[in-house]
């Protein structure tokens, strides 16, 4: 019985489980309340996720490139976790891709062009509101604070990798990383 469960069931299961892990360690990887309203990453920052890091260098310190340059680097390594999982599973479905890809071909033939005109300008206009923060997060990890506040300075300006210099040597990043993995592996076990 047990081979049977390894060889057959667990092979058939493995996708379905390894994306419900994925996205089950991405929403505690960005767990923030819980911690902040216990602990506040204390007593000596034991209990400081990158999440908690970051809240502090915003809002205690206002140092709004230095909050941003944390949850850079945390986003990198969880993009390079799903970048691994979606490998996994790309090799297991090559043959429903290729199917959908031409279902997708056919259905594309059929659309009018006006209406993929106003398809695409829709979509343009709700990535620009979704996407906003996130851009201006990651442009203000390259500024200093006083870039930050500047208008004139939006998306002109002199990339200053201070921030992250200022992560790395000043703080003890690896700590942060740590017990938001940890965080996130507990919880997804439990």
């Amino acid at each position: 019985r047990f081979q049977i469960f390894r060889r057959v069931t667990l092979p058939l299961l493995a996708p379905t489980l390894i994306v419900t892990a994925l996205m089950r360690i991405i929403d505690a990887l960005k767990t923030f309340d819980i911690i902040y309203a216990t602990t506040q990453g204390g007593p000596l920052k034991a209990s400081e996720t990158v999440n908690l890091l970051a809240y502090k260098s915003i809002f205690s310190y206002f140092k709004m490139g230095r909050g941003a340059a944390p949850i850079i680097c945390f986003l990198a390594e969880i993009g390079l976790c799903c970048a691994l999982a979606q490998r996994e599973k790309e090799v297991n479905s090559m043959n429903e891709i290729s199917t959908e890809l031409l279902r997708s071909h056919r259905r594309r033939r059929t659309r009018t062009i006006i209406g993929k005109v106003c398809f695409w300008v829709f979509l343009v206009i709700v990535l620009l509101f979704t996407l906003f923060p996130f851009i201006w997060m990651v442009l203000a990890a390259f500024k200093t604070n006083s870039q930050i506040t500047d208008p004139a300075q939006l998306f002109h300006f002199k990339p200053y990798f201070g921030n992250f210099r200022t992560v790395f040597e000043r703080y003890d990043f690896v700590k942060p990383i740590l017990n938001s993995f940890f965080v996130a592996v507990v919880s997804t076990a439990l």
